[in-house]
């Protein structure tokens, strides 16, 4: 590969530019400052909120360096030149009342996620985590009468006007809902995503951690926000290097001209890669970003 081609470096957040304990280490931060600085542009492409980067964007200084962010697995992109913002359309209202419906009847539980916040479908075998809810509700009502920003499991980020609470019924539901979240806390994963996919041929189900799966509108992917960007660009993934871990990356992995597997990357990522590089807790972006010559 001609480190000439390369004009833009994609990154996945979770499990590859963020450690395991949610930080990005400094030589990673560093190094993707300095790419910057060479004039290759920086994609941040998430399956999180564009509040949820903020920090992550000012800590990179993405906006400097006219960056972009690609959310919600697709369905959001922005230029952060000049925060221009491009969404796309959710699942329906009709497909957001049927997976409900699928999640109360074989009781999983689930997540729907709209502008308004996040709704969570407990199903009654779950109940033992209720004080876990009550927990992060006391927590939100306090960061929103001091004004703070409400942080969960270190930098999630909820801003003041996101609410998070429980639903039991189906009209309890807020539209238009984004896309759903499908969350399994014991084994079996694999065929828990298998049924959904047979469930919901209408839709794509993308798993995006070893736990949660995103149930997302046909099409919609973090390749397909990429695409979109095209034209402000005025180059394609023929010039990108993506960096990824879980299934949600695949697509744009083997889309890429070159796409790169982190080291603690889910087999099937690792598959469709062309290189495997260190893990997140190892400077994995930056060790690939040398050994290919785009920084010292």
């Amino acid at each position: 590969m001609n480190k000439r081609e390369i004009q833009a470096v994609v990154c996945d957040l979770d499990g590859t530019l963020l450690t395991s304990k949610k930080k990005i280490l400094n030589e990673t931060r560093n190094a993707l400052i300095e790419l910057q600085e060479r004039g290759i542009k920086l994609i941040l492409a998430s399956s999180r909120t564009l509040f949820m980067l903020e920090e992550i964007i000012d800590s990179l200084q993405m906006r400097q360096h006219n960056g972009y962010a690609v959310c919600q697995n697709g369905l959001v992109t922005v230029d952060l030149s000049n925060a221009e913002i491009q969404e796309f359309s959710g699942i329906s209202d009709s497909q957001a009342l049927e997976i409900f419906d699928y999640f109360k009847r074989y009781r999983h539980l689930g997540v729907f996620e709209s502008e308004k916040g996040f709704q969570i479908h407990i199903p009654i075998k779950l109940r033992w985590a209720m004080p876990i809810y009550y927990y992060i509700i006391a927590k939100k009502k306090y960061s929103d009468m001091r004004n703070i920003t409400f942080t969960l499991f270190g930098d999630f980020r909820f801003s003041p006007d996101q609410k998070i609470e429980i639903i039991h019924k189906r009209d309890e539901l807020t539209f238009p809902v984004s896309k759903a979240g499908y969350i399994r806390l014991t084994k079996g994963m694999d065929k828990m995503v298998n049924q959904l996919n047979e469930n919901f041929c209408e839709l794509d189900i993308i798993r995006i951690s070893r736990a949660w799966a995103d149930i997302m509108p046909k099409g919609i992917n973090k390749a397909h926000g990429i695409n979109s960007l095209s034209n402000k660009l005025g180059f394609g993934f023929e010039n990108m290097i993506v960096f990824g871990d879980a299934e949600n990356d695949i697509e744009m992995i083997k889309s890429a001209r070159l796409g790169i597997a982190m080291g603690n990357a889910m087999q099937k990522v690792k598959q469709n890669a062309d290189d495997i590089t260190l893990s997140n807790n190892e400077n994995g972006i930056a060790h690939a970003l040398k050994k290919y010559g785009l920084i010292e």
